[in-house]
């Protein structure tokens, strides 16, 4: 049921951000949706993996992405902002902000490096508001996740 919630959260948002601001990204909603259910204390990382590859395969569909560039990017930057969470002992919101803006970077190197590599061109200014989305998405996750 939460996957349910999550996904159609996800896709209500994504195109009322799309409806009135269709050339900039002010929220990377997908990526606050899956790490949030990656580092859910009841998911397990395979489910996390798979929800993430889901509603980054979606999210290629709404933004208009050719299918799987933001899927695999979500995908890697889930398990890689797991590995630091699981790894790392957490101590304040602080350290938690900062690996967050670190998988926020993450996941837009890797998204940049596809979109370069297969010579797609987007029509949206992805990177136009990286720093704004990036520190606002790491400030609400950092409130949202609980520290281990």
């Amino acid at each position: 049921m939460k996957v349910i919630f999550l996904t159609v959260l996800n896709i209500l948002i994504i195109r009322f951000q799309l409806s009135f601001y269709p050339n900039i990204m002010l929220l990377e909603v997908p990526l606050l949706i899956s790490l949030y259910f990656f580092l859910n204390e009841k998911t397990k990382p395979s489910h996390g993996l798979f929800f993430s590859c889901f509603l980054g395969l979606i999210s290629d569909f709404l933004y208009g992405y050719p299918l799987g560039l933001y899927g695999f990017s979500l995908t890697l930057t889930g398990y890689i902002t797991y590995f630091l969470y699981n790894k790392l002992y957490i101590q304040s919101k602080i350290f938690l902000f900062l690996i967050f803006f670190l998988s926020h970077i993450i996941n837009s190197s890797i998204f940049y490096f596809l979109i370069k590599i297969f010579n797609v061109s987007i029509l949206r200014d992805y990177f136009i508001s990286f720093f704004f989305s990036s520190v606002f998405d790491s400030l609400i996750l950092s409130f949202i996740i609980k520290k281990r």
